[in-house]
């Protein structure tokens, strides 16, 4: 597992985007960060 900690300055939506080669899916694995 990959764990990231972060500390919002901004609300907001933000997309997050697999950066690490892990498989023939790789370019699948998206999601959103919603930061109220």
């Amino acid at each position: 597992d990959h764990v990231i900690t972060v500390t919002p300055t901004r609300p907001g939506t933000f997309s997050i985007i697999c950066n690490e080669y892990c498989g023939i899916n790789h370019h699948t694995m998206t999601s959103k960060l919603y930061v109220k």
